[in-house]
């Protein structure tokens, strides 16, 4: 149930400049990163853009390809625009930051000219955009986080696309390209930064972060686990991370995979139990591609009562002024 108010404070600048922010990069997430991509308008129109996220290897020398599917799922005819850009991960989230443009200079002349012209769609029709990707000999081995954006404008006829009552949306893929010269040695996370307080209060949950760091050539795939063990050296926790995309060179805070239902949670990790003491160490285990797993990175942290401290000083304080104050009443 909403109340009514008769009189409102206005809201600060800051504050409706950290709304749109924080508007901005969702959007976003949603727009380039979900499973399939759907753009719907006003008056029903929706695309869908197939597959959200390709990864591609492009050797020197020789000529690949890749296909992008974007279908037409409204009564209405379409003219779509695609454009490429590059894309960057801001480095903690994960959350693509899209660039205007691209500095990728591979894809063939008829892949440059395909993106440059505009895709009619008419209802529930499908069109395979297929990207040439040819590479010269003397390219040295670097990854392309790129966007394959695809303007559409809504209307029942093509040429009706200039007016001023058509609307605009933008759908992307995202394609990670890694132009090989020679061997690409294999993509792992090569650190953890695990971050904690070094002390904790025995009587709340233990929370910490991951920041998961790739140091290879290309992308890889953040899988392991965070494992909790006590003073005993006994595992007490096993808590699975997601299966996210760290970009090469890249970073990204890990985030918790929930056993009971796959759902994910922020990139905050939590042991819960009623009570903690002494020494309790985190390590974050990752899976290697023979199958193996090595732990890249541990902490230790001491778990002690500080609340129970905190309110013995508390007490011990106010029965020291009353103390002193009784005193002196009895003096006088």
């Amino acid at each position: 149930m909403f109340r009514m108010h008769t009189k409102k404070s206005p809201a600060s600048p800051d504050s409706l400049l950290i709304s749109l922010l924080v508007a901005t990069l969702i959007t976003i997430y949603f727009v380039v990163t979900r499973n399939q991509v759907q753009a719907k308008t006003a008056t029903d129109t929706t695309l869908t853009l197939t597959p959200a996220t390709a990864f591609v290897l492009a050797p020197v020398g020789e000529v690949v390809e890749h296909t992008i599917t974007i279908k037409n799922d409204s009564q209405n005819t379409i003219q779509v625009r695609p454009k490429v850009v590059d894309f960057k991960s801001d480095g903690k989230s994960g959350i693509p930051i899209l660039q205007d443009n691209t500095i990728f200079s591979y894809f063939t002349p008829k892949t440059n000219s395909e993106l440059s012209s505009p895709i009619t769609l008419y209802a529930n029709q499908s069109y395979n955009l297929l990207l040439e990707i040819e590479v010269p000999p003397d390219s040295v081995t670097q990854e392309y986080p790129l966007t394959i954006l695809f303007e559409s404008e809504n209307s029942s006829e093509v040429d009706a696309l200039s007016s001023g009552s058509s609307i605009t949306q933008i759908i992307g893929s995202n394609l990670i390209i890694l132009v090989a010269n020679g061997t690409i040695s294999s993509s792992r996370i090569t650190n953890g930064a695990i971050e904690s307080f070094k002390i904790i209060d025995s009587l709340q949950s233990w929370k910490f972060s991951i920041l998961l760091e790739n140091d290879s050539q290309s992308a890889a795939l953040a899988s392991g686990s965070a494992v909790i063990s006590n003073v005993f050296n006994e595992v007490v926790s096993r808590q699975e991370i997601n299966s996210d995309v760290v970009l090469s060179k890249g970073k990204r805070y890990a985030r918790h995979k929930l056993a009971t239902n796959e759902q994910l949670t922020n990139v905050t990790f939590s042991y819960d139990e009623p009570f903690l003491l002494g020494p309790y160490t985190v390590a974050l285990e990752i899976l290697q591609d023979d199958g193996s797993v090595q732990v890249v990175s541990q902490k230790t942290v001491l778990a002690l009562p500080m609340s129970v401290f905190g309110l013995v000083i508390i007490i011990s304080v106010f029965s020291w002024f009353r103390q002193k104050k009784y005193n002196k009443e009895k003096i006088q």
